[in-house]
C-alpha cells in the first residue's frame, strides 16, 4: 500500500487453482441395432473439461444387471439374444471423476441366418433326374436354420419342394432354385442358385440281331432291333449294311 508519501508493508496473498471436474452429456451404446455377433462401443457424449484435459473415461458394463466389462468396447462373448445390456461411464481428466451416467438399455436382437453357399446337385440335369441344393449356412444366435425353396423353369415359380422331378420339363428348359433361411423368428437373404439347362438324352438301341446268325451266301438275312429314347422322344432309325 502506498499513501503518497510513504509505502507500507507489503502483503502477499497465494490463490490454488483447483482442478475442474469433467462433464458429459449422455452415455450411449453403439450400435443402436446390437446383435449377438457385433462389438458393442459405449460412446460419451459432449465431452466438457474447463482445464482441456483429455477426454477419458472409467467405464462399467452390466449385462442383465451383472457386471460384464470395464473397458469401452464389449466383446460378443459377454451377451446373447435377449440380454440387456447397460454402459455406466464416468468421465475422468486424470485426476478427479465427473458424474456417472448410464445408458439406455440395448437389448440384444435376433441374428437372421446366412447362406455361405448354394449350389445344385447337377448343372446338366437329363429328365430322368430329381433336382436338389447343397447348401451350407449359419446362424449367429445358433438357432436351427430351415428353408423356404422356390424352383423356377425358365423364369416361372413352379414348385416349392425340396427336390423338383424333371420329368415334366423339355431339353433346353433352364432350371434356378431361390433358397430363403429361416431361424424361426425371422427370414435371411434371399440367395439364387447357377442355372442348370436340362440335357437331351441320346436314343439308344436295345436289341439287334441277324437272322440267320451264320448265313450262307445264298440266305437272305433279316435284321431285327429296338430302340428306345430316355426322355420318351419318337425315334427314327435307318440301316446301313456293309
Amino acid at each position: 500500500p502506498h499513501d503518497g508519501l510513504d509505502a507500507g508493508t507489503a502483503t502477499e496473498l497465494s490463490v490454488d487453482i483447483i482442478n475442474s471436474r469433467p462433464s458429459i452429456s449422455a452415455a450411449k451404446i453403439q450400435p443402436e441395432l446390437a446383435l449377438t455377433a457385433t462389438e458393442l462401443h459405449c460412446q460419451g457424449l459432449d465431452w466438457s473439461d474447463v482445464d482441456d484435459d483429455p477426454e477419458a473415461y472409467e467405464v462399467r458394463w452390466l449385462v442383465n444387471g451383472v457386471a460384464a466389462g470395464s473397458d469401452l468396447i464389449l466383446s460378443s462373448e459377454h451377451f446373447a439374444r435377449g440380454d440387456s445390456v447397460i454402459c455406466e461411464l464416468t468421465p475422468h481428466d486424470g485426476e478427479e471423476p465427473g458424474t456417472m451416467l448410464s445408458s439406455s438399455p440395448a437389448v440384444i436382437a435376433n441374428t437372421l441366418p446366412v447362406i455361405e453357399s448354394l449350389s445344385l446337385t447337377s448343372s446338366t440335369p437329363v429328365r430322368a433326374d430329381n433336382l436338389s441344393a447343397n447348401v451350407t449356412a449359419s446362424d449367429a444366435d445358433d438357432d436351427p436354420v430351415s428353408f423356404e425353396f422356390i424352383w423356377s423353369v425358365n423364369g416361372t415359380a413352379i414348385a416349392t419342394s425340396e427336390t423338383l422331378p424333371l420329368t415334366a420339363l423339355q431339353p433346353g428348359d433352364q432350371v434356378q432354385l431361390q433358397l430363403i433361411p429361416r431361424d424361426g423368428e425371422g427370414a435371411g437373404a434371399a440367395v439364387l442358385s447357377e442355372i442348370a439347362v436340362v440335357q437331351n438324352q441320346i436314343p439308344t438301341v436295345d436289341h439287334f440281331e441277324l437272322t440267320p446268325p451264320n448265313p450262307y451266301t445264298s440266305d437272305d438275312i433279316e435284321i431285327s432291333y429296338a430302340v428306345s429314347d430316355a426322355d420318351g422322344d419318337t425315334v427314327s432309325s435307318s440301316v446301313q449294311w456293309s
